[in-house]
């Protein structure tokens, strides 16, 4: 069954409307919002709003000189024609193939190697579900696996803090 799109991207100039607080999050980390928002801002809102480490995996952050945490910078990985292996272009990192070099390098730019930030927030209650991506945290939220959904009304714990 199909959702309505009721939820508006709250980008400046962005007329963009979305069916979940997932797929707004995800379109903000795909950087296709008109706004500019990308991933590296959500992840540092995320970051910031969160501060007590709920939701982020605190030993994976830096802390600035002003004692500020945020996620660790990407490292910016391509792809050149040698990782061609006679049939289509391979990532090194994880041995997926691509029919052009152009897609390997977008999967490269991808958070598909990112560091696990994001940790379900009901960790304390058991669970160690990791995320590479904010999108994929909340996605696991509103399926409400792992009771999760329960453990954010006990400590009062809510996406709109």
């Amino acid at each position: 069954m199909h959702q309505p799109k009721n939820i508006h991207c709250p980008g400046h100039g962005c007329t963009r409307a979305v069916s979940s607080t997932a797929d707004l999050v995800l379109h903000l980390e795909s950087g296709t919002c008109s706004s500019g928002f990308t991933r590296a801002h959500v992840e540092r809102g995320i970051v910031t709003l969160y501060r007590n480490g709920v939701v982020t995996n605190t030993r994976r952050l830096i802390q600035g000189p002003d004692g500020a945490l945020a996620p660790r910078a990407q490292p910016q990985t391509w792809a050149t024609a040698a990782s061609w292996n006679g049939a289509a272009f391979e990532c090194v990192l994880c041995i997926h193939t691509y029919a052009r070099l152009d897609a390997l390098n977008a999967h490269l730019r991808s958070p598909a190697h990112a560091d696990k930030l994001f940790k379900c927030p009901s960790a304390y209650d058991g669970c160690d579900q990791r995320f590479g991506t904010v999108s994929a945290l909340v996605q696991y939220i509103d399926d409400g696996r792992c009771g999760v959904r329960k453990f954010q009304r006990a400590i009062g714990f809510s996406w709109t803090n």
